[in-house]
């Protein structure tokens, strides 16, 4: 059944604890779709009301949720209502029991959160029936017999779930906004509170499209909306407590906001910027020292006194070399490229290749340096600039 019409989406196979006993669910995940490269995730109603799951395990738009009941399971979807993060993008209902009267679960308001939904009851002689459903005037959303199904012929999207929510049969939909949010909405009549905007000639259009009418509920505070110790203050507070269905204003997308809430396409985004005075250039006195960062001349200095005073020690104590402050003073004196006069004449093949060694590194030293001062003299050095805010929010600016 899911082979064609729900490929590439994740699978919540959902059961309650009759069928979970009844049920072959290999045979199940097979009739439904599930190959290899399906992720299925299988749960009863008890776990799933128990057990913290995911955010993508029960509200996802690549989710297909499957709930094969046989009691009545209205006590459940009373329960999960509380859940704000179910809302699976595709929702299979199917019923076993052929007396119940299955299409009054589409009514569930926790059934309604889905935009694709059909619901399939076994009757008997082995006959599956398909329904969906869409909205009609008020709250209130009427089952839409789809026809039979047949287990033998492979459905496709459009056809195994129909559009439902393309009109709304003339209900009327009531908006929360702030009218404080110019050119999008403002004041006409502040006593009535009307407001005009572009977000009132969006509903007006969107209205007319999908056949529904909306009122306006102007909200006073200046909050967007947020969550402090699990109440939602601000406008969108407004969609909890005082069963509004649309909040229309010019809202940041934040995790909380979206994990608690269905956001529309945005159609606006904004970016923001900081502009920095460029700092002016460096002393051109300090050139000498910009070519080497302060620890790198730390390292320098350490690695010239120890090598200078282990090599002068060394020569002082096991070969008899009297003045060791001056050996090291002319193994030292290499990084400035002065020549070695005393030290000419050394013949300790040991002796030699230290010094070898060491002249090689005071080598590559002082022509990195060269280089570098070179490039420093010919273009004026500025201070590092700043690319990220994470580098603001380190400085010292604020």
């Amino acid at each position: 059944m899911a082979s064609e019409s729900l490929r590439g989406h994740t699978i919540l196979l959902l059961t309650d604890d009759y069928t979970h006993l009844l049920l072959d669910l290999d045979r199940v995940l097979l009739v439904i779709g599930a190959g290899s490269q399906t992720p299925v995730i299988l749960a009863s109603q008890t776990s799933l009301l128990n057990t913290s799951h995911p955010v993508h395990h029960t509200k996802s738009t690549r989710l297909a949720a499957f709930i094969i009941f046989y009691n009545d399971p209205t006590s459940f979807f009373h329960l999960l209502d509380a859940n704000t993060n179910w809302k699976p993008n595709y929702l299979v209902l199917l019923c076993l029991q052929p007396a119940f009267n299955a299409t009054s679960v589409l009514n569930q308001p926790v059934v309604l959160r889905s935009p694709h939904l059909l619901l399939l009851h076994f009757k008997l002689q082995q006959r599956l029936l398909a329904y969906t459903s869409r909205p009609t005037r008020g709250h209130t959303f009427t089952e839409v017999f789809l026809g039979n199904w047949d287990p033998d012929k492979i459905y496709k999207s459009q056809s195994l779930f129909p559009p439902r929510l393309n009109d709304f049969g003339g209900y009327t939909m009531k908006v929360t906004m702030q009218c404080l949010e110019e050119p999008y909405l403002y004041f006409i009549d502040v006593e009535n509170g009307i407001c005009r905007g572009a977000y009132d000639d969006m509903l007006l259009i969107i209205g007319k499209k999908l056949n529904f009418m909306y009122t306006q509920n102007v909200h006073e505070e200046l909050v967007w909306g947020h969550k402090k110790n699990g109440t939602w203050y601000g406008l969108i507070k407004d969609l909890v407590y005082k069963d509004r269905d649309i909040a229309a204003s010019t809202m940041a997308l934040n995790l909380e906001r979206q994990r608690d809430f269905d956001i529309t396409a945005p159609f606006l985004g904004n970016s923001f910027s900081l502009l920095l005075l460029r700092p002016p250039p460096l002393p051109l006195w300090q050139n000498i020292l910009y070519p080497y960062s302060t620890l790198m001349w730390i390292m320098v200095l350490i690695t010239t006194l120890t090598s200078a005073a282990v090599f002068a020690i060394l020569l002082h104590y096991n070969e008899g070399f009297r003045d060791p402050f001056g050996i090291a003073l002319q193994v030292a004196s290499g990084l400035l490229g002065q020549a070695s006069v005393l030290l000419g004449g050394l013949q300790l093949g040991w002796a030699q290749l230290w010094l070898l060694t060491w002249w090689i590194t005071v080598d590559i030293i002082c022509n990195v340096y060269t280089g570098i001062l070179i490039s420093h003299l010919t273009s004026s050095t500025s201070p590092p600039l700043l690319h990220t805010l994470a580098e603001v929010a380190a400085g010292d600016l604020m």
